[in-house]
This record gives C-alpha cells, structure tokens and sequence, in this order.
C-alpha cells in the first residue's frame, strides 16, 4: 500500500524533474539569444555611435579597453610643437583629448557620426575656441573638405575594419598627409579574428590584408608593434602599425 501511494509521488517527481530541465533549458537559450543580440548592438554602436542604452554601453567599454592604447600609441607618434594631426573615427574624444596635451599641436578630427562629433566638441569646447581643433563630419574615404598635403601624422584606433572601401580610404589618408608624414593605424585584430563579427559592420578582419593594403597605397617603412595597456605591459591581443608617406621624388 505504501508503494502504491508512493508510485504517484515517484512519477510527479520525474515529470518536475522534467520541467525544471526544460525551464532552465529555455533560460540558457534565452540569455545566449539576448548576449548575442546585447553584443551585436554594442558592437554596431561602435562603428557608428547614436545615443541610447547601448551607445552608453558601447562609450564605457571603449573608455575602459581602449583609451590606454588610444595614449600608448600616440606616445609612438612622436608628436611635436606645430605638428597637424588628424584623426580618423574620434569617438567621443578621448584620442582628441589626449593629443592636444601635446604643446603646439593641432587636431582635426573626421567622425561619420554627429553623435561622436557633438561628445568630442563637448569634451574639447577650449581647444575648439582656441582653434587648436576642428572637427569635420564625414567619411575617411572622401575628405574633400580636406587639403592635399595638409598633415603631419594621422592616426585612428579600431577604425579600419569598419571601412566600406579599405583601399580608397587609405588613399585618401595618403592623399592629406606630407611627404614624409606619418601614419599610426592603432587595431585588436589578434582579438577580431578570435571572434564572430558580422561582415556587414566588421569587413575588414584580417590583419594580414590590411598591411597589404597600406603598402599598395604607397605607404613605406612600414613598422608593427604591440600596443601598452593600462597595465605598461605589451598586449599580443592589440598592435598598431606605423607607416610612412612616401616622400616626394624630385
């Protein structure tokens, strides 16, 4: 009598045991979707800013990971009195900040998104007065507002795998830079390639194609070392390339 009261309870207990399987089945798939759909949007803020919950995401995570390798790799500009930097993808100005400690030197920087223009312009308001920055809207690949010649050094930090047209931008770069400037490409690609990036918004990820790539625009002496995280240790996971304007042959 006792086992055949018992033989419900049994059976209950293996149906619960059944629907708390399945019910955190659901959660575990549940929480990947959202992580992934999380990821994508802080990830798509990243190559074009807005405002919002995960632009906010996207600005702390660039702020915490990026910046010391943003101040590592303009320290390897070595930027001097009336040197013209420009940077490209200015974020929300944390590279802009940094550049303009350096005495005598003036910034412009090229942002295609207002969101990033108007974080910079607040953040830089006196540099802005005192004319040691302008900022411009628009794209690397097409910088007619622009002089030919017009740089001393270009720099961009995790810019490059968001160009539509690698090969045009960096034409383009080559085109506002002196003979003889400098440009400092500051990039994760080690970390890109480890991961699953939509092509759509990363389709540069090969690290590779884009040393390729600067070489065939022209660029020489053409130098990759690895980026100082906040920690002043060497990163194997970030590099930067440095990379000459070839000078004008008489």
């Amino acid at each position: 009598a006792m086992t055949q009261r018992c033989a419900p309870c049994n059976g209950g207990g293996k149906r619960s045991w059944l629907a708390t399987a399945l019910y955190v089945g659901v959660i575990a798939v549940g929480l990947s979707s959202g992580f992934e759909f999380f990821k994508k949007a802080v990830l798509r803020e990243m190559a074009l800013p807005s405002t919002g919950f995960f632009a906010q995401q996207a600005k702390d995570l660039m702020e915490k990971f990026n910046n010391p390798g943003v101040y590592d790799a303009l320290q390897r500009a070595n930027l001097q009195p009336n040197d013209n930097l420009l940077e490209i993808c200015i974020g929300h100005g944390f590279g802009i900040q940094e550049a303009l400690r350096y005495p005598g030197v003036s910034v412009t920087g090229v942002d295609v998104s207002e969101h990033s223009l108007a974080a910079s312009r607040e953040l830089n308001n006196l540099a802005i007065a005192e004319k040691r920055l302008s900022l411009h809207h628009g794209s690397a690949s097409h910088m007619p507002f622009l002089p030919d010649a017009s740089f001393d050094k270009v720099f961009h930090f995790n810019c490059c795998y968001f160009w539509p047209d690698l090969a045009a931008t960096l034409r383009e770069i080559k085109r506002v830079l002196k003979p003889g400037g400098l440009l400092v490409s500051g990039t994760k690609f080690h970390q890109i390639s480890e991961e699953t990036h939509d092509k759509t918004t990363f389709p540069n990820q090969d690290e590779a194609a884009y040393q390729a790539a600067i070489a065939e625009a022209g660029f020489t002496e053409i130098r990759r070392q690895h980026i100082r995280l906040a920690s002043g240790t060497p990163s194997p996971r970030s590099s930067y390339a440095l990379a000459r304007q070839c000078p004008v042959l008489p």
